[in-house]
Order: structure tokens, then C-alpha cells, then sequence
């Protein structure tokens, strides 16, 4: 009974973590190179946050087909996107990628139309704050490469969050 209940007690701290998380703001400090290590090193772990919600989703078979092929899609493109800054930050700044939580965001647990709403809400919340640290990144990035990227991630992130919108209000008639 006690291990029950500390299986609970982590569970939900754990949910609040993820949920502090997700709504937090982030000024990420420096200009130049040291600007640059810390965007790539909030990058990865903004990566990593979002795949906590989004593998979940992509294994779900109780959810419509739409959002579980934006899940598999994102999952795929967070992939190749770490993988690029890695190799940036090790090249660059000599530094490994930081460490993320290796635990699904509580929103995996549920089933169905509650995990789409929820889902939705969360992942929404989270993304906001990519698509603002993006517009910053295309500009004050040092390597041409990065700002590149943040260039060319930044529309596609507000377009998604468009799309991740129109879904809610459709779905859950949530149109605010």
C-alpha cells in the first residue's frame, strides 16, 4: 500500500514538473557565442520537452489518425534536429548535449478525446515559447547555419501551431 502511494506522489510531482515546465518563460542571457551555446543547449531540451508528449501520442491508437501522423511526423523531425545540434554544439563549443527528463509527460497516461484535448493544450502552451525563442535565434545566432535554421523552423512552427489550433476548435469547439 505505501509503494502505491509513492508511485502516486511521484507521479504527480513528476506532472506538475512537466506542467511548470511547459509554461514557463525563458530569457535566454548573452549575446554572440555565448548567446549561441545556451540557445542550442535550450533548443535540445525544448526538443526533448515536447518529444516527452509527442512519442506517446505517436503509439496511441485511440486517437485520430491526423494527430497521431503530426506526432510520428514531429518525432522524425525532432530526430534529425538534435542530431544536427549535437553535432553543432560539439564542433562549436566542445560541449555534449544536456541531459532531458527521460519520463512521458502525464498527458500520456490518458485515452482518447481527453488525451487529444489535453494533448493539444499542453503541447500548444509549450510551443509557443519555441516559436518566440526561434524569431530571436534567426536573428542573434553566430553561425549562419543555426540562424538558418531557426529561420526556416520559425514560419513552420507558427504554422503548426495555426493547424494545432484549428484542431481544437474543430474537435473540442476550444476556439480561444
Amino acid at each position: 500500500m505505501i509503494r502505491a502511494w509513492q508511485c502516486l506522489l511521484l507521479s504527480m510531482f513528476v506532472a506538475m514538473i512537466g506542467c511548470a515546465h511547459s509554461a514557463q518563460h525563458v530569457e535566454i542571457p548573452g549575446t554572440g557565442a555565448a548567446y549561441e551555446k545556451e540557445m542550442l543547449k535550450w533548443l535540445v531540451t525544448f526538443h526533448k520537452d515536447q518529444d516527452r508528449m509527442t512519442q506517446p501520442c505517436a503509439q496511441k491508437d485511440d486517437i485520430r489518425q491526423e494527430l497521431r501522423n503530426f506526432c510520428i511526423e514531429t518525432d522524425r523531425q525532432h530526430t534529425e534536429r538534435m542530431e544536427r545540434m549535437r553535432s553543432w554544439l560539439q564542433d562549436w563549443y566542445q560541449t555534449e548535449l544536456p541531459r532531458g527528463d527521460p519520463y512521458p509527460l502525464w498527458v500520456g497516461s490518458l485515452k482518447g478525446q481527453e488525451f487529444e484535448r489535453e494533448f493539444l493544450k499542453e503541447y500548444l502552451e509549450h510551443h509557443d515559447e519555441g516559436v518566440e525563442q526561434t524569431a530571436k535565434c534567426a536573428s542573434k545566432a553566430v553561425h549562419p547555419e543555426l540562424r538558418e535554421l531557426c529561420a526556416r523552423i520559425n514560419p513552420a512552427q507558427k504554422k503548426t501551431g495555426e493547424q494545432l489550433k484549428r484542431w481544437r476548435c474543430e474537435w473540442f469547439k476550444d476556439c480561444g
